[in-house]
């Protein structure tokens, strides 16, 4: 069992983050602190697969309502 935690790292507007150095092998990835007027699909817990020889994709889609 490997218990990988990165700090939290704010996720800019249609940005995007790279993690690095995470080991392969299958991961929980959690989005949190998300504006309480956007809302989305699978954002607690979502598990992943971290390969050896490439880079692993992981999209959160939002939808944000104005406030």
């Amino acid at each position: 069992y490997w218990d990988y935690t990165y700090e939290p790292t704010r996720v800019p507007t249609n940005g995007t983050v790279s993690l690095r150095g995470m080991p392969a092998g299958e991961h929980t990835l959690t989005l949190l602190n998300v504006a309480p007027n956007c809302s989305g699909e699978n954002l607690d817990e979502r598990r992943i697969v971290i390969t050896a020889t490439a880079a692993t994709r992981v999209v959160f889609q939002l939808a944000c309502a104005r406030k």
